[in-house]
């Protein structure tokens, strides 16, 4: 998929933050397509940006938004809150990312078997807002553990209230400060360190 093809079909579709998405369908329509349909637009950015920072991986990335919304209109009927259509979806996103990686464990390691990886350099928005430090950032986001990454994506990136980070990786709420907490943490490290090599 190509750049513009992916911000096409992965742009939110009021173009705001994560908490400006629209307000999810009535419970009463989730017998309806048009229900995925809505739950797509308004959403699709945030699971593929989920996906994506667990991944690492463009194709894995899409496959696993693709899945989720198909598990989210299979399981519609264990959605008890309209309101929490988001988290809920976000937490079955996290769960098929999480999958999909532990599958790739069971894969052989072999070089000459493994598909290439994707360059996960800045983007052309980037190199507009100091590439560079986006690039450091981003690499080190990369090298968190997945639920780490996870936890602060969630919350800084993407802008969910911690009672709803907490609700999407399916841990208390303190568990999620914590994993935000020390993601953080070693951020500020790597970048610090990043620092002093350049």
């Amino acid at each position: 998929m190509t750049a513009s093809r992916h911000q096409a079909v992965h742009a939110p579709a009021t173009g705001g933050s994560a908490t400006d998405a629209p307000s999810p369908p009535v419970a009463s329509d989730r017998g309806d397509v048009r229900w995925l349909e809505e739950l797509f637009r308004a959403n699709s950015s945030g699971v593929y940006t989920i996906a994506r920072r667990v991944l690492h991986n463009d194709a894995d990335s899409e496959d696993v938004t693709q899945a989720s919304f198909i598990r989210a209109f299979v399981a519609r009927s264990s959605l008890r809150d309209a309101d929490r259509a988001r988290p809920w979806l976000l937490r079955i996103a996290y769960r098929e990312a999480v999958a999909v990686l532990r599958r790739r464990r069971d894969l052989p390691t072999d070089p000459a078997v493994l598909p290439l990886r994707h360059d996960t350099g800045p983007g052309p928005e980037d190199c507009l807002l100091a590439a560079d430090v986006a690039g450091r950032v981003r690499r080190a986001v990369d090298a968190l553990p997945p639920a780490l990454a996870a936890a602060v994506i969630l919350r800084d990136l993407q802008g969910l209230p911690m009672t709803e980070v907490a609700e999407v990786l399916g841990t208390g709420l303190s568990a999620a400060k914590m994993r935000v907490h020390r993601a953080r943490t070693l951020l500020k490290v790597a970048l610090h360190a990043d620092d002093r090599v350049a």
